[in-house]
């Protein structure tokens, strides 16, 4: 179970019209793994994917490889819902532009804390509107970083108003504010590595966790995505492409990686050669697990998962069958799955009635993802991205 089969993309197409997930029903993310046929080199990108996914593992730990841990924390952006804000305030970015051109104001509560660690995310979710907000590297006491002439004519006000490194608010291709309940997703600002996408795209939430199931495929930081110099279009098709040149394909819609190897990872940073690339990803690919309910249970047994904990760990299982993963972002360590995070002191305790403590987002899926279980799915389209 978990290739491609019309029949379960039909069975699991019904039931997701019932669920509570975000974005249209027929958004990319939002069609089962099961809908899609094995891409031609899948051996190519789920051989890769297994073994270099994550830093320890491509540095030759074996007993890494395949090992995705789920970002509760550091990682793991904390979400609020706009009815439990108390003002609204206003935002500034010190490192990069910001879309809340109209809406220069979002809903606000001054006991919300960001993620920890090098993010220090929010996403705020208005549920009567589908709004969403994402505000990266928030500042709520060292606003100094916005000291800038642009926000100094723009009227900013230290310690009055938000100081963050990005804000964004979803939106629509053509500009207009989107709807999660009804949107695709697909944006015209970049909201992850992979591109254009709106804040909550490919992030499991507490409240499908706790309905029983997350109907969408997942989102995947991985390691050894793809870098350039990006190829051309007479070296797509070749033997050179993802070799001596780097490239993205859809759902992506940039190549983040177009001028090498993710600089912000310091010496921790890929090599840039021609045989480092060739154990890379593209971003945009996705992958899905083979393996039946029977063999689900016997790895819930085999960790010793029982009662709360062992329900979230198959829900985790099962989406990653169903829906699979998309490798959406890079990171510098640990390949890693974002969920919704423990930052918000609610989230915690509803993360706790779950069976999940902080400790558990490094070791929860361990023995799950194994080499012979992964299937890379054909892209929805043959689009590819260099930004050539």
């Amino acid at each position: 179970m978990g290739g491609h089969d019309p029949a379960r993309c039909a069975a699991l197409t019904s039931a997701g019209l019932s669920s509570n997930r975000f974005y249209d029903d027929n958004a990319v993310w939002n069609i089962p793994a099961s809908c899609y046929r094995t891409a031609v080199d899948s051996a190519r990108w789920s051989d890769n994917w297994f073994v270099y996914s994550n830093r320890s593992a491509a540095l030759g730990n074996v007993a890494e490889r395949g090992a995705m841990s789920i970002g509760l924390l550091e990682y793991g952006p904390a979400i609020y819902r706009a009815d439990e804000a108390t003002t609204t305030i206003r935002v500034f970015s010190s490192a990069y532009a910001n879309n809340l051109w109209g809406v220069p104001e979002v809903p606000w509560n001054p006991s919300w804390v960001p993620s920890p660690g090098n993010d220090h995310e929010i996403v705020i979710l208005d549920t009567a509107t589908g709004r969403e907000w994402s505000l990266w590297l928030v500042q709520k006491d060292n606003w100094s970083a916005c000291i800038t002439w642009e926000n100094f004519f723009a009227g900013f006000r230290g310690g009055v108003d938000l100081c963050v490194g990005q804000a964004m608010i979803g939106r629509n291709t053509d500009g207009s504010i989107s709807d999660f309940r009804t949107a695709s997703g697909i944006s015209q600002w970049p909201g992850r590595g992979l591109g254009a996408v709106t804040p909550m795209v490919l992030i499991p939430r507490l409240d499908e966790i706790e309905a029983g199931s997350i109907d969408h495929a997942l989102n995947n930081e991985a390691y050894n995505t793809m870098f350039g110099g990006a190829c051309t279009a007479a070296q797509m098709g070749t033997a050179a492409a993802g070799r001596s040149c780097g490239y993205a394909i859809a759902p992506a819609s940039r190549f983040e990686g177009l001028l090498g190897p993710e600089g912000a990872c310091g010496s921790a940073k890929m090599e840039a050669t021609d045989a480092v690339r060739s154990t890379t990803v593209p971003q945009g690919t996705r992958f899905s697990l083979q393996l039946t309910d029977s063999e689900i249970d016997s790895w819930l047994t085999s960790r010793g998962y029982t009662g709360a904990k062992r329900r979230t760990a198959r829900i985790f299982a099962v989406a990653l069958r169903d829906y699979g993963w998309i490798v959406s972002d890079t990171t510098c360590w640990d390949s890693n799955m974002s969920a919704e995070g423990m930052a918000n002191p609610a989230a915690a305790k509803r993360w706790a009635a779950l069976g999940i403590a902080p400790s558990d987002g490094s070791t929860l899926l361990d023995g799950l993802i194994r080499q012979d279980r992964i299937r890379t799915l054909e892209p929805p389209t043959n689009a590819v991205v260099t930004n050539l």
